[in-house]
């Protein structure tokens, strides 16, 4: 018994001297330079996936990348039927020439007394 006494007070007295209070020391926190780059591989996922539709119906001509490839600003993803909106382009644009050439005409037979404003107000409009 005496030698069960003389085991738990060394063991006690060790414990104390190990598991005793711990010193710390405190300071004030300071600016410093952080780290400006992290280097590492892998697949960057977006937190919001947006579909991407055109303004207008159109048939699908070209498809330039799939789902996962990389892209970079300004890089066409795809080609879409565009001959109607071409047709259509070209059709205003010779509307467009036929009222000026209307017009100057109006105006030249205004200027030369044969024509009236009235003429010329309508070749305008």
């Amino acid at each position: 018994m005496a030698l069960m006494l003389i085991l738990v007070a060394v063991g006690g007295f060790t414990a104390w001297r190990w598991l005793g209070p711990v010193t710390v020391e405190a300071t004030h926190p300071t600016r410093g330079v952080a780290v400006r780059a992290v280097y590492a591989t892998g697949t960057v996922e977006p937190t919001v996936m947006l579909p991407i539709a055109p303004r207008t119906a159109s048939r699908l001509v070209e498809l330039k990348v799939d789902e996962g490839d990389p892209v970079s600003k300004g890089e066409v993803l795809a080609r879409l039927e565009d001959e109607d909106l071409r047709k259509s382009v070209d059709e205003l644009e010779a509307r467009a020439r036929f009222a000026k050439t209307q017009f100057d005409s109006a105006q030249a037979l205004l200027n030369r007394g044969l024509g009236t404003v009235l003429e010329r107000d309508r070749a305008h409009s």
